[in-house]
């Protein structure tokens, strides 16, 4: 499991702490105090958030929160998407390959992850064009996406 991505080691993890959660809850069902048992529901509690993607959507949030600290801008167009398994008050986590070039005139094709509000999928079609901002140091590993925003110049251009 070394070579797992993240998501999936806190996926394990989120498992593993479940287990560790229910297992005493189970076997010594009238033998606990109320503090063991109160700790034993917190790990089932933290085990069932990482387990159902909840670690996913914390991380996609944070990288978002910090996207005004990004200097980098281009305009992308989305290649492919998949739906993932988390969901955020009926907004699904999706994976996307975003095309795109950096102000070095490099192309970059990059997968990142992006929590989509149900009423704005459709901004989020393959096909569409989405700005992508980027630390110019390293695009590929910081790119994030948002809605293309009709008050830029059309001298822009895409990948």
């Amino acid at each position: 499991m070394t070579g797992a991505s993240p998501s999936l080691r806190m996926k394990w993890l989120g498992a593993v702490l479940l287990a560790v959660g229910a297992v005493p809850m189970v076997v010594l069902a009238g033998g606990l105090g109320l503090g063991q048992m109160g700790a034993c529901i917190g790990l089932m509690l933290l085990g069932s958030f990482l387990l159902c993607g909840g670690w996913d959507l914390f991380q996609v949030s944070r990288r978002e929160a910090a996207s005004e600290t990004l200097d980098g801008r281009a305009d992308g167009v989305i290649v492919a998407s998949e739906m993932g398994g988390s969901y955020s008050d009926l907004s699904p986590l999706i994976t996307f390959t975003v095309a795109f070039r950096d102000a070095a005139g490099v192309r970059h094709s990059v997968s990142l992850q992006k929590v989509i509000p149900l009423s704005e999928l459709t901004l989020y079609g393959i096909g569409c064009a989405v700005e992508v901002r980027y630390a110019p140091d390293h695009p590929a590993q910081s790119a994030l996406i948002f809605p293309a925003t009709t008050s830029r110049s059309p001298s822009s251009s895409s990948s």
